[in-house]
């Protein structure tokens, strides 16, 4: 019975260089790492969307209501959520479809967005309205809030 050789560095292919474990390795630099702590400009804690709902002014259009903050003294940055539920859209492929329009529709007008908190969330009954009409709603709902 044949055995298999047993694999040694001199194996290896002269283009791959061979490079010992971890711990063998003695580095001449101490590399430092820094964490930096970068603000998301995402809502993703239940806590924001909560605060965003209660304390929040609220604009309302055909498909959207939409929740904003102006800045305080913690929050210096846009920040964006959106909501939007199963009894809305129906199946999983509209809501994705919902949820890509609204960030897209966010993303266009950004440049012009002041330093605010804003959650998007979408009312009942989306399941037979075109990407179109949802994008005119959400537009002129977002010029509304910063005019």
């Amino acid at each position: 019975m044949a055995s298999w050789p047993v694999w040694q560095p001199s194996m290896v292919a002269p283009s791959c260089p061979v490079v010992a474990p971890k711990e063998e390795r003695a580095s001449p630099f101490k590399v430092i790492l820094l964490h930096f702590k970068l603000a998301k400009p995402i809502l993703f804690k239940k806590a924001d969307f909560t605060t965003l709902f209660q304390t929040g002014s609220k604009k309302h259009g055909s498909f959207f209501m939409v929740y904003f903050l102006s800045p305080s003294a913690e929050t210096t940055y846009k920040r964006f959520g959106l909501v939007v539920g199963k009894k809305a859209t129906g199946t999983n492929v509209k809501r994705n479809l919902v949820k890509r329009i609204i960030r897209e529709s966010y993303r266009l007008q950004q440049h012009s967005l002041t330093q605010k908190q804003i959650l998007i969330v979408a009312k009942r009954n989306l399941k037979t309205i075109s990407a179109q009409d949802l994008r005119q709603d959400l537009d002129t709902i977002l010029a509304k809030i910063y005019d």
